[in-house]
């Protein structure tokens, strides 16, 4: 659900930077000071996405993805009870388009070459019991075509974690995301079954149930795992000031992916996922520089292939 008080005169906006900017100039700087640091994790991703139409016209355009991406995580140890972990992430997808004279929403021209996004998220959790876990973090980002002005998203989050005996735990939560176009609120449920901490070995059967992603994963040892998963993904991009679609406007992203993938684990802190996709209920709405919708584009369903190489240090 979206609300869109307090974005027209910027106020809660200008509020999410100016708290965040006062949390990283009082408090991380001194916190990293007291911090045991842990092993670093390098993600190098890749993928393709092939052609699909465009549902707009008849006869109708197409488009082909590209996808490409790094990130680095960082965990951070306070003590025994409490842990943070920082994250830094870019991505970049690259169009490729055919008859590009059938798509409208452009004119005819090519909408985009390529799109890009970045953030940076801060995530902290405090163990209260061996049952009990509090959940909170931060995050800044940014998503455009040409240049980063007025692109920039703020967001937090605060949740609970409550661990059971029979190796089940329960999430719940809230956050809040002030997006360029809007304020964005939502709810945080999920469950896991048999699941280990990322690069943490877990024999058998795991489960990761919730929004915007679940996963079920079968180990068959310590260097191959199966899973398959699906994921809800939504991004809002600044247009650049001469694009065809939006002059300065927004272009807001949503689909679904449901994946297969082999998990490797050839040697100690290298691992190597590889899979085939399917991407469903794909849309774009168009806004103008101010957010409002101009129009729905909707695309088929595509097949995609991904890869993701990790390195722990």
């Amino acid at each position: 659900m979206k609300y869109h008080f307090l974005t027209e005169t910027g106020f809660f906006k200008k509020t999410w930077f100016l708290g965040f900017l006062a949390w990283m100039i009082l408090f991380f700087p001194v916190t990293i000071l007291a911090l045991e640091p842990g092993s670093p994790i390098l993600n190098i991703m890749g993928g393709k996405v092939f052609e699909a139409e465009i549902e707009e016209a008849d006869p109708r355009g197409k488009v082909e993805e590209t996808h490409s991406g790094i990130s680095v995580t960082v965990p951070l140890r306070l003590n025994t009870g409490s842990r943070l972990k920082v994250k830094f992430s870019y991505e970049q997808t690259s169009y490729d388009w055919a008859d590009s004279g059938r798509i409208t929403f452009s004119r005819g021209y090519e909408p985009w070459d390529k799109l890009c996004s970045a953030d940076m998220n801060l995530s902290y959790v405090h163990n209260w019991s061996r049952s009990w876990s509090g959940l909170a973090g931060v995050s800044i980002g940014a998503a455009w075509e040409d240049q980063l002005e007025d692109a920039y998203s703020f967001g937090g989050h605060v949740g609970a974690l409550y661990r059971t005996d029979s190796n089940v735990s329960w999430l719940i939560g809230a956050g809040v995301l002030q997006r360029p176009e809007d304020t964005l609120f939502y709810p945080i449920i999920g469950a896991t079954w048999n699941h280990g901490d990322p690069g943490e070995h877990q024999a058998g059967w795991s489960a990761a149930l919730g929004v915007p992603k679940t996963e079920i994963r079968y180990s068959f040892n310590e260097v191959l795992d199966a899973y398959c998963n699906i994921k809800m993904d939504m991004t809002t991009y600044r247009l650049k000031e001469d694009s065809k679609a939006s002059p300065s406007g927004l272009a807001e992203m949503t689909r679904f992916t449901s994946g297969l993938f082999l998990d490797i684990h050839p040697i100690e802190p290298l691992r190597i996922s590889v899979g085939v996709m399917y991407l469903f209920d794909r849309e774009w709405e168009i806004q103008d520089e101010n957010g409002d919708a101009i129009r729905t584009v909707d695309i088929d369903g595509g097949v995609g292939a991904g890869a993701v190489l990790s390195w722990t240090f």
